[in-house]
């Protein structure tokens, strides 16, 4: 009897997430990203997190949103603004960014 071996090769392939989105905002316009493996949304009044295929959904935000790719997280925030997300496709209407108590925007390494 003659035994065979089945060599296994390590194949990388970079992942490929199907969320896009397009945020748009009065400082930079209209910014566009792919590949976007989530979406975290932090708002006033609850947290919500979107992945691939999630049902269509339409809503206000007072607090920031995280756009996660496979390498690095896009924040905003603090902002004021709307959002929808259908067809793995998410928008995000950015009306203010809000400001802290002494006319500034907030920034991270602040709080």
């Amino acid at each position: 009897m003659q035994k065979s071996t089945i060599s296994s090769k390590i194949i990388e392939e970079e992942v490929s997430y199907k969320i896009s989105a397009k945020v748009v905002d009065r400082e930079n316009g209209m910014q566009e990203y792919e590949n976007i493996r989530m979406v975290r949304i932090d708002s006033k009044d609850y947290n919500l997190l979107i992945m691939e295929d999630y049902m269509p959904v339409i809503g206000q935000i007072n607090g920031s949103v995280e756009l996660v790719t496979e390498s690095s997280v896009i924040p905003f925030a603090p902002i004021h603004g709307f959002y929808m997300h259908k067809k793995n496709c998410f928008y995000l209407l950015i009306e203010d960014h809000e400001k802290d108590d002494n006319g500034q925007e907030e920034d991270e390494d602040d709080i």
